[in-house]
């Protein structure tokens, strides 16, 4: 008989985890592990995707057959009641994870192909004569700028899909002052921009660069660009490669409705690494409905004769004439 519990302490190094699944346990986020006979069969381990948390997220799921990963689905989708919808991302080359969730009912979204931008490539870039944006610092206050950048640049499928809101853009206190600290110790911090569109009073540009100065692995880069100023991406291409060495270089990303994004990596000179598969999958929960029984409900001859005239007095008359007049 399979089991569906939340893992004890002792068994979160026995998970057996996808390569690149990250980190087993994060704070905003639920495992849950399948045990047949004892054994672990299984795991799974989703999280919020939006504040609302309206929009959750399937991390990773794990499992010896399609049955067992099945089950835990539809766990996760049966305990979180809160989601009204889920979304994933999924390697093109998996094709048993992917049959996986195509039979639990979900459907591709969007392509993301991820690009290496390093080397020669990256030290043209960086000597080239390409204009520096006029750059703003990212705050609280300017979270409904980029809630409208991030809401146009996207169409109306993966913004209904997403469902994020101002608060989404905003950052606590608390992690701001991680970020400072770890900044001041030397170690991997963000650093976030946008760019201002003083005429329109709108953000067209912004990125967030996850810099680590130790990381083997190339620098990730959150590039937002707004769809009618696309020749802004040379620009913030070449900002952002005089902030980092040429090796490891940049990690961007480009989905499949981003045409301009992907023509300006490729004349920058990057390298595509992979290309992954963005899922979603609509909930919705159904109520217990009482049945209705149309031998209890009065009959017509019965609700008439209780029905009485309205007494119509004279400027109640003088009232309709004149509105039937006009």
């Amino acid at each position: 008989m399979l089991t569906i519990r939340a893992p004890h302490p002792q068994e979160w190094k026995t998970i057996p985890t996808p390569t690149g699944a990250g980190d087993r346990r994060e704070p905003t986020g639920l495992t849950w592990v399948a045990l047949e006979s004892g054994q672990l069969v299984g795991a799974i381990h989703v999280l919020p995707f939006n504040r609302s948390r309206s929009t959750w997220q399937v991390k990773w799921v794990t499992s010896t057959t399609l049955a067992v990963g099945s089950q835990l689905l539809r766990y996760a989708l049966e305990t979180v009641l809160e989601a009204r919808t889920w979304v994933l991302e999924i390697t093109t080359q998996d094709s048993d994870t992917l049959a996986l969730y195509r039979q639990n009912g979900f459907q591709p979204l969007a392509h993301c192909t991820y690009w290496h931008l390093h080397g020669e490539a990256l030290t043209a870039l960086a000597q080239a004569p390409v204009e520096a944006p006029s750059l703003s610092l990212v705050g609280n206050g300017d979270a409904y700028l980029r809630y409208q950048l991030d809401t146009v640049a996207m169409p109306p499928l993966v913004r209904q899909v997403f469902d994020r809101h101002p608060q989404d853009f905003m950052v606590p206190v608390w992690q701001t002052l991680w970020y400072q600290w770890r900044a001041w110790q030397g170690q991997s911090r963000p650093m976030q921009n946008y760019v201002f569109e003083p005429q329109r009073k709108a953000a067209i540009g912004y990125f967030c660069l996850g810099f680590d100065p130790h990381a083997p692995q190339p620098h990730a880069v959150d590039l937002t660009v707004h769809p009618a100023y696309t020749w802004l991406y040379p620009q913030l291409l070449a900002y952002l490669a005089r902030l980092v060495p040429p090796e490891p270089g940049l990690r961007l990303a480009c989905m499949d409705y981003q045409p301009e994004r992907e023509a300006c990596f490729q004349w920058a000179g990057a390298v595509p690494q992979g290309e992954t598969l963005w899922m979603s999958r609509s909930v919705w929960h159904k109520l217990r409905e009482a049945k209705l029984n149309l031998q209890e409900l009065p009959s017509l001859a019965e609700v008439l004769p209780h029905l009485q005239p309205v007494p119509l007095t004279r400027r109640d008359s003088l009232a309709g004439d004149q509105n039937m007049a006009q």
